[in-house]
């Protein structure tokens, strides 16, 4: 690994990730589209995921690892905070629940959550709903 150079590297990271992404893909149809948008400076990749948010009735986006997804930990698992984006770039916060621990092994619960959350994930004006 110490004998490859930086663009190897990058080629490598960027290659596996698309595999991954492939993977996750043949498993069934997938309700929500995504796409490659490049490579962080610590070697994490960015990926913008875009699902139909029935509550918001538009599509919304996100981009990971870009500081637009954060979690808290919860009693069997996580609450998540993403901060989402329509078609017209305006903003709205969407919470979800993660059950178990955010990055299993298999990457695939981790999209899974965030794809959930994206689609039926509660926005600000949900809380005090009961009152």
């Amino acid at each position: 690994m110490n004998n490859i150079n930086q663009e190897e590297f990058l080629k490598m990271l960027n290659k596996k990730a698309e595999q991954t992404m492939n993977s996750f893909n043949k498993q069934e149809p997938t309700l929500f589209k995504h796409e490659y948008i490049g490579t962080c400076e610590d070697g994490f990749i960015k990926v913008k995921i875009t699902c139909y948010n029935k509550w918001l009735n538009e599509e919304v986006s996100i981009i990971l690892n870009n500081d637009q997804f954060g979690t808290v930990p919860f009693p069997g698992g996580h609450l998540s905070r993403l901060i989402v984006s329509n078609n017209d770039g305006e903003t709205n916060t969407l919470y979800g629940y993660f059950s178990e621990n955010i990055r299993e092994h298999n990457e695939c619960f981790y999209i899974d959550g965030i794809v959930d959350t994206l689609e039926s994930g509660a926005t600000d004006e949900f809380f005090g709903g009961y009152g």
